[in-house]
């Protein structure tokens, strides 16, 4: 995460360190999904392998996952918080600079909200 923002920032510069955070937080719910069903699989083929009974180790089955349930929530809720602000940007014609990702809203990539050529490289410090 970034850190605090200074008592003065440009709004396009607000927008793309706030849009950086949020792409830093879905990635790591992402990567938290991998891991808690990486440890599922590791969990499952390992009592195969060893020859214990299912019954061995369900609670703890089942409360990972529980923790992949709601793992997707929290997904679903910071999923939904990229799209307000992206409306709340569009609203306030405040530009993102830097890389898109591929959103799956048609078979075009999705509209650039930042300026063509523009770096991604939020200066804080620049008037």
């Amino acid at each position: 995460m970034t850190s605090a923002i200074p008592a003065s920032i440009k709004p396009d510069n607000f927008a793309t360190v706030v849009a950086l955070d949020l792409n830093l937080v879905e990635h790591t719910i992402d990567q938290l999904n991998i891991q808690l069903s990486g440890l599922l699989q590791t969990m499952a083929s390992g009592r195969v392998a060893a020859g214990y009974s299912a019954v061995l180790g369900q609670q703890a089955f089942e409360q990972v996952s529980e923790a992949i349930r709601a793992t997707n929530q929290v997904r679903g809720h910071v999923v939904s918080a990229h799209r307000g602000l992206e409306r709340n940007a569009q609203r306030l014609n405040v530009t993102y600079a830097g890389p898109l990702e591929d959103k799956g809203d048609g078979p075009e990539r999705p509209p650039v909200t930042g300026r063509a050529g523009d770096q991604m490289i939020p200066s804080f410090g620049a008037a």
